[in-house]
């Protein structure tokens, strides 16, 4: 789930995959499918906490890092 109003175009895209889209569904299925967080880089913020994490994602096992954002006791994909 994303933030509400993301502009990053990339988390917009993840974000709005679903699976009547079958072509985007699947390359979003083949990088998130098997994720995995392997460092929790920066925490910022008191009220609303973002955090930057490090993934190891896709199908050459990057490091990618994303942005989420914890609000109302959920966490929310910003950027990446």
């Amino acid at each position: 789930m994303c933030v509400e109003g993301v502009k990053d175009g990339d988390a917009l895209r993840v974000c709005s995959a679903t699976h009547e889209d079958a072509a985007t569904w699947a390359l979003v299925r083949a990088w998130f499918g098997e994720a995995r967080v392997v460092k929790v880089s920066e925490i910022h913020g008191t009220d609303v906490v973002e955090v930057v994490i490090d993934v190891e994602m896709g199908p050459d096992k990057r490091i990618i890092p994303m942005t989420v954002i914890h609000r109302e006791g959920r966490w929310y994909l910003d950027r990446f």
